[in-house]
């Protein structure tokens, strides 16, 4: 039996899909990599080690004994600074996720059916991206504070925190400091999104939405001029979004090469606490 010859249609048809798959699987390497340094990073190693296991094992021994659970000086120590310490890798992870999660989306037919622009779904991203971004300044104040037991109540630990002198003696104000340098920019507009409902500006997102704006009233009768074909304008948001993930991406790195730096001078200082603890037990 003889095959049959593709058409340019069955090629498109069967190979754009895996065009698309490896292309997507090209971009997700280099982000599925990066957050391998802040699982191998002594740090969280240590987080696991003196906080999360022992922590959890004494509750499933409490559990067991049908006693009460009770975390002695040292665990509650390790469980405060597990607290925002679990939260920032959290918050490094979504940041880390966002550019993909801007590029991959959902389908465009699924959006279209659940009533859902696709230019929706990266401004939702974009914002979203710059709300986190802020996020991570904010909880590595709140890790200084419980590492160092500054003794500052959560509310209390924001900007002027900083000027703390013990942050100084201890090495962490240059690293403090050079995450909120790469966050400040984003700061206004977190509040602009969070607290007034406001929605980013993003120039090819706005120019679909006036594609489309003209399309509609073109098929109303009330633009009488030419206007883009379709494919022009998706082929250009598509090339446009393709760059804002890049810097996206770009910016990522350029905040995770802080974080590691903060982390590599705040985990002497724990495990300093780690031997006191220990000491103090014995």
């Amino acid at each position: 039996m003889t095959s049959k010859k593709l058409s340019k249609r069955d090629l498109r048809k069967v190979f754009l899909p895996l065009a698309q798959k490896e292309k997507l699987h090209n971009k997700s390497r280099p982000s599925n990599l990066t957050m391998k340094q802040f699982d191998n990073h002594p740090y969280f190693k240590n987080i696991i080690k003196h906080a999360i296991i022992p922590i959890w094992e004494e509750n499933r021994k409490s559990k067991k004994e049908g006693k009460e659970f009770f975390l002695n000086d040292e665990l509650k120590y390790h469980g405060f600074v597990f607290e925002y310490s679990g939260a920032f890798y959290e918050g490094l992870k979504r940041l880390n996720d966002i550019p993909l999660f801007t590029l991959k989306g959902f389908s465009p037919r699924w959006l279209n059916n659940m009533k859902i622009a696709q230019q929706e779904w990266a401004i939702y991203n974009y914002a979203n991206y710059r709300v986190v971004a802020t996020g991570i300044y904010d909880t590595a104040l709140l890790i200084t504070n419980d590492v160092l037991e500054l003794g500052k109540k959560p509310e209390k630990v924001y900007r002027n925190f900083i000027d703390n002198p013990e942050i100084a003696e201890n090495q962490l104000l240059e690293p403090l400091q050079k995450i909120e340098e790469l966050i400040a920019k984003y700061r206004d507009e977190r509040n602009l999104y969070v607290h007034r409902s406001t929605r980013p500006e993003i120039d090819f997102v706005n120019n679909l939405y006036a594609y489309q704006t003209l399309k509609e009233a073109k098929e109303k009768g009330l633009y009488k001029k030419e206007i883009p074909s379709p494919k022009i304008a998706q082929k250009y948001y598509e090339a446009e979004l393709n760059k804002k993930v890049d810097e996206m991406q770009e910016e990522t790195e350029g905040i995770f090469s802080a974080v590691i730096a903060f982390l590599d001078v705040l985990n002497p200082l724990y495990e300093k606490k780690i031997e006191f603890y220990k000491g103090k037990i014995l």
